[in-house]
């Protein structure tokens, strides 16, 4: 059988891949992209890549989760400033 899925493109990580660097399951990236909080690359079969940037997005969305911010003021913070370094 052939192998029918797109080959991951240089510089981009899979869902899976951001989800257990980021410490969350993929729904949770999910959920986090449907309240337009990253907004990953769309590759030609639907999947999703994430770029370095995205990672470091997400991973700051995490820790204002843990500190008990919301989504709505999570996306001010984030698109009020510059990202955080890596």
């Amino acid at each position: 059988m052939a192998n029918t899925s797109t080959p991951p493109e240089p510089g981009l990580r899979s869902l899976r891949a951001v989800a257990d660097s980021v410490g969350v399951s993929p729904l949770a990236v999910r959920l986090y992209e449907n309240r337009g909080l990253v907004s990953p690359i769309r590759r030609p079969d639907g999947s999703r890549g994430y770029r370095d940037t995205d990672v470091v997005r997400l991973r700051r969305v995490v820790e204002l989760l843990d500190q008990g911010v919301d989504f709505t003021t999570i996306g001010y913070v984030l698109d009020s400033g510059p990202e955080p370094a890596e």
